[in-house]
């Protein structure tokens, strides 16, 4: 199944940002079937990045089991799929 223009990976595209950018982003997760984790608040402070991952860690693992390709965004009280 091709997923490359299924949905966008880490939201809406910026206005005017070129197609091939976003193919350029995704590609690899494809390519390798991979499960790609971001957070969605990158204003938090380095240690509340690893806090956030830490906490969330089970539901990362039970992610990753699930297999890829596919998009999470770590939010403050959930894992959530993205993307497709």
């Amino acid at each position: 199944m091709d997923h490359s223009r299924s949905r966008p990976i880490l939201g809406p595209a910026v206005e005017g940002r070129a197609d091939q950018d976003r193919d350029l982003e995704i590609r690899p997760v494809l390519e390798r079937e991979a499960v790609l984790f971001y957070l969605d608040n990158q204003q938090l402070r380095s240690a509340e990045m690893v806090e956030r991952l830490v906490a969330r860690r089970d539901a990362i693992h039970r992610a990753v089991e699930k297999g890829g390709p596919a998009a999470y965004a770590v939010r403050h009280d959930r894992v959530e799929l993205t993307w497709p």
